[in-house]
């Protein structure tokens, strides 16, 4: 599923600019499958990817900040009809960047003052893109148009705070921060999951509603979906998916070079091995 909806996403961004009602409608259909996924009784296994090549990695952006905002919509026990929102909303987010040149969005170092100018008026180019269909929901527009907005004002393209945005603008925009402190431009200074997390709530608690924020960090928790983690026995593992009654013992993929990542099985720390963490590592 999550092979099927990677294509998905990479097919609204790729539509976005020429054909952006059919970029609506296929966003539609992914946020449909992944608020189903996500409204189920059963906890999904959640493999964020951090290992994609910088042509691609908006593409995955996009599918991480969905999947983020569905597992903080769920803590939050959003209804069925605003998941899907959020769902759609998170997809087509970044939509805008359609229109950002390509060496802005492919630039592996610092951005000119000017660059970053122009970056950040991605919100409203996604707006205009989708200004034609007419059936998009209002909360989706919102989100398209809001997600770099912050609790304390601080955010753009219009510094508005927190009490006068939709909860599901809220969300995403932490599911949006996280994810770009995870997967930074600049490789090097990309954050682990559990180093993201801390950094968002030491450093910049006034920026997000603080009860999501909580919500979030409860639901991800010590070792977030994508932690790569060295066992004490000196395996090493991806944290594939985390159970909130039982933080410290994830459910790991086990990295074996003789396996094939699509074959390899994900086990129950404590379940299954009998191990604990020892710490996390950097993806590099």
């Amino acid at each position: 599923k999550y092979v099927k909806t990677a294509n998905s996403v990479k097919n609204v961004m790729r539509l976005a600019n020429n054909n952006p009602r059919h970029a609506a409608q296929l966003s539609g259909e992914v946020a449909d499958e992944l608020a189903e996924i996500f409204l189920a009784e059963q906890n999904p296994y959640i493999h964020l990817m951090g290992d994609n090549v910088a042509d691609e990695s908006a593409y995955f952006h996009s599918l991480n900040v969905t999947v983020l905002s569905m597992i903080l919509a769920r803590a939050l026990d959003v209804d069925a009809e605003s998941m899907r929102d959020i769902a759609q909303g998170a997809v087509l987010h970044d939509v805008g960047k359609a229109l950002v040149p390509s060496q802005i969005l492919l630039k592996d170092e610092d951005l000119t003052a000017a660059e970053d100018k122009l970056l950040q008026m991605h919100p409203g180019y996604g707006i205009k893109l989708m200004q034609a269909v007419t059936e998009l929901p209002n909360r989706v527009r919102e989100i398209i148009m809001f997600h770099h907005e912050l609790a304390d004002g601080s955010g753009y393209p219009k510094g508005i705070k927190a009490d006068a945005l939709d909860q599901a603008v809220r969300i995403v925009a932490i599911a949006n921060a996280y994810d770009n402190l995870c997967n930074q431009r600049v490789v090097k200074r990309s954050r682990t999951p559990s180093e993201a997390l801390s950094h968002m709530y030491k450093n910049e608690l006034a920026k997000y509603d603080k009860t999501a924020l909580g919500a979030f960090i409860r639901a991800l928790g010590i070792y977030p979906p994508g932690t790569i983690v060295k066992l004490k026995s000196g395996r090493v593992g991806i944290v594939m998916s985390v159970d909130s009654a039982d933080l410290l013992h994830p459910d790991l993929m086990i990295y074996d070079p003789a396996i094939p990542k699509d074959e390899a099985a994900v086990v129950n720390l404590k379940r299954d091995l009998e191990d604990a963490v020892e710490r996390t590592l950097r993806p590099a």
